[in-house]
């Protein structure tokens, strides 16, 4: 009997816990709408990239803390990116373009 209550406290934390995250993760998307809204067309156009990129590997949204994570580690590393593309020719960037949406290479190991 004393295990069915714990199995039973066990369950709701878990449910609790499960729709927290949701609530979070909606708001994640909300800030991160409202952050767009606020950003100057080139950093709009940066946001764009990284989110096409994350689309591209996961197939659909960000849709857990940790998703959010690697979406905004992969934002940091597009503008790093970005900041460098005039030192190269065009020729080379459309290598680093070829490159990052290969799937098998990350950001920071091309922006090195």
């Amino acid at each position: 009997e004393n295990f069915n209550e714990l199995l039973k406290s066990y369950e709701e934390l878990e449910y609790e816990a499960k729709i927290r995250e949701q609530n979070e993760v909606e708001q994640m998307h909300e800030n991160l709408h409202q952050s767009i809204s606020q950003q100057n067309p080139e950093e709009r156009v940066i946001t764009n990239i990284a989110i096409c990129f994350y689309m591209s590997i996961f197939e659909s949204s960000p849709n857990s803390k940790h998703e959010f994570s690697i979406f905004y580690n992969w934002l940091d590393e597009v503008k790093l990116l970005v900041q460098k593309l005039p030192q190269f020719t065009l020729h080379q960037i459309r290598i680093i373009v070829y490159w990052t949406f290969d799937g098998e290479n990350r950001w920071a190991s091309i922006i090195k």
